[in-house]
């Protein structure tokens, strides 16, 4: 009896002793760095060791560690993660060091240091050196450069990060465009080109970004003056260059002709010289006594004479 209980301790013994080492080679370490500038797309996955400093942990752990940070702005306890991602990283156990790692949007850390204000928005934001992160410690603060980013435009920039503890500096440049948010007039459909004049039904009023709000054009009444010169797509902005002014004022057909000077205003009609579009001075002849006056076109076969 005594050799079968010791042999009994002998076994348990050994099998608590397999459990503890089984234990103990689920457990590992991940040290990331402090801070991760980063920029953030469905299209590119962050590489390893743009997040982690050391890990004793196998590589699968750490991409997984690395695409579950990602999902995170702000700062994130590696408490937190090791315990609500428990069945993604299982069977390992993770200790995190530091205990808080904070993720910051690159593009939004740019936008705030060069004051872009509430209307100016960063996008295709891309590193030189193609890598998706700017990862420091606590003792190193960006700075960033761009002597251009008062216009609108593709933009490069430079960020240079110091360590306030050895004063190394490290310079990083990047490339972005900068654009405005704005409104357009925005196509309800796709448009081919006809001599038929465009009608506001065929636009919406629509929130857009862009880097050359200048192009834009935005008189929703006045657009049943104008034709394409080239196709129009569904969603698509509409801007001057592609709209042409259609003849308002036919040569050989009366106009009707407003005339203003102060308070006065009279009505009459005029024959004009030649057709014309919206916003052309034209010469029209009154029928009555042959008089030429001068007039400005503003609508369907309607003429304003201004003194």
């Amino acid at each position: 009896m005594n050799k079968v209980c010791l042999s009994l301790v002998l076994i348990i013994n050994l099998l608590s002793s397999l459990t503890y080492a089984g234990q103990d080679t689920h457990r590992c370490n991940i040290k990331a760095f402090d801070k991760v500038y980063v920029i953030k797309s469905k299209a590119h996955s962050v590489a390893v060791d743009e997040v982690i400093k050391d890990s004793n942990c196998p590589s699968s752990i750490q991409q997984k560690f690395t695409q579950v940070l990602m999902k995170f702005n702000g700062a994130v306890r590696g408490v937190y993660l090791n315990t609500a991602f428990k069945t993604t990283f299982a069977p390992y156990n993770i200790k995190v060091i530091p205990s808080s790692i904070k993720i910051i949007s690159l593009s939004e850390f740019v936008k705030s240091r060069l004051n872009l204000g509430p209307l100016k928005v960063i996008k295709n934001l891309k590193m030189i050196s193609k890598k998706r992160t700017i990862a420091t410690s606590n003792e190193v603060q960006l700075s960033v450069d761009c002597s251009s980013c008062k216009n609108l435009g593709e933009k490069n920039a430079k960020i240079t990060l110091v360590d306030v503890i050895s004063n190394r500096t490290l310079s990083q440049w990047i490339s972005f465009d900068l654009l405005v948010k704005t409104k357009a007039l925005v196509s309800t459909r796709s448009i081919g080109v006809t001599n038929q004049p465009l009608s506001r039904d065929i636009v919406k009023i629509k929130p857009i970004e862009t880097s050359t709000p200048e192009k834009l054009f935005l008189d929703v009444d006045k657009l049943q003056y104008y034709k394409l010169n080239k196709p129009l797509q569904t969603g698509q902005p509409i801007e001057a260059a592609s709209l042409v002014p259609i003849n308002l004022v036919t040569f050989g057909k009366l106009a009707k002709v407003m005339y203003q000077n102060g308070l006065m205003k009279l009505k009459t009609k005029a024959m004009p010289a030649k057709s014309a579009k919206y916003g052309e001075t034209i010469q029209l002849s009154i029928p009555a006594n042959r008089n030429i006056i001068l007039g400005t076109v503003i609508g369907p076969n309607q003429v304003r004479v201004e003194q």
